[in-house]
């Protein structure tokens, strides 16, 4: 159900939390896994291969979409590799005299456990165990930059994409829940939870210039953004050319 360095198995082996068998972790049969999970973080954290508690509860599962087996705080997910659900959502304001949008981008606080002082899309934030995606995304819209439930429950599912990559913290194994959502011209976030420092809406020539590199951005986020911009740019090029003159 993960993946691990092997420092870390190495560890988990030699605490006798896992058995070792062929480059593979194993767990006896009959494991309660939420003990074990429990047990496998606090000796993770105790050995510093990890940080301390996150007090949030993150799903575990075999496959993306997969059944809930049981759950660990999330300041252990990265370094065993296991599957999350993560919500992104595209702040949207539509600009005068032009087909393409201005863009929200959020900027992420200095202490961040991964990707400090990059930028997110104007939300992003993990599906913790026992949430709906929109219960996540309502909570995280509050907390990162003071959206009322009101406008959340306007924001529309696009797509899902599943992506894998390594960072310091160990492998990400995401699904990103991916939003738009039109805010109105007037709205100004509010960063309530300290994970946000500061937003930006970018126009979308900026926006492009942002997402090609010339501003640090999280890996997933860019994924999210490089995918509205093909999506947003093929919609805005169909419009022109639905809107031009037909010839006689």
């Amino acid at each position: 159900m993960g993946h691990v360095t092997p420092v870390i198995a190495d560890h988990l082996s030699r605490a006798r939390l896992f058995r070792l068998i062929d480059q593979r972790l194993s767990l006896d049969p009959g494991t309660r896994l939420d003990e074990a999970f429990a047990a496998i973080r606090a000796s993770l954290f105790a050995a510093g291969l990890i940080g301390p508690e996150r007090h949030e509860l993150m799903p575990v599962r075999l496959e993306p979409y997969g059944a809930q087996l049981a759950t660990i705080d999330r300041s252990a997910l990265r370094a065993l590799g296991l599957w999350a659900t993560k919500i992104h959502v595209n702040g949207l304001v539509e600009a005068e005299g032009t087909l393409r949008p201005r863009v929200w981008l959020s900027r992420r606080s200095a202490s961040s456990n991964a990707a400090p002082l990059a930028y997110d899309t104007m939300i992003a934030g993990g599906q913790p165990a026992g949430a709906s995606l929109v219960e996540t995304l309502a909570k995280e819209s509050e907390e990162e930059v003071g959206l009322p439930r009101r406008l959340s429950a306007t924001a529309r599912k696009v797509k899902d994409i599943v992506v894998r990559y390594e960072s310091e913290l160990g492998l990400h194994r995401e699904v990103l829940a991916i939003y738009d959502l039109s805010v109105p011209a007037t709205f100004q976030p509010d960063h309530r939870d300290g994970e946000i420092v500061e937003s930006a809406l970018l126009d979308w020539p900026r926006f492009q210039a942002a997402v090609d590199g010339s501003l640090p951005m999280k890996f997933s986020s860019r994924v999210v953004s490089k995918d509205l911009l093909a999506r947003l740019g093929q919609a805005a090029e169909r419009d022109r050319l639905t809107s031009m003159p037909k010839a006689l």
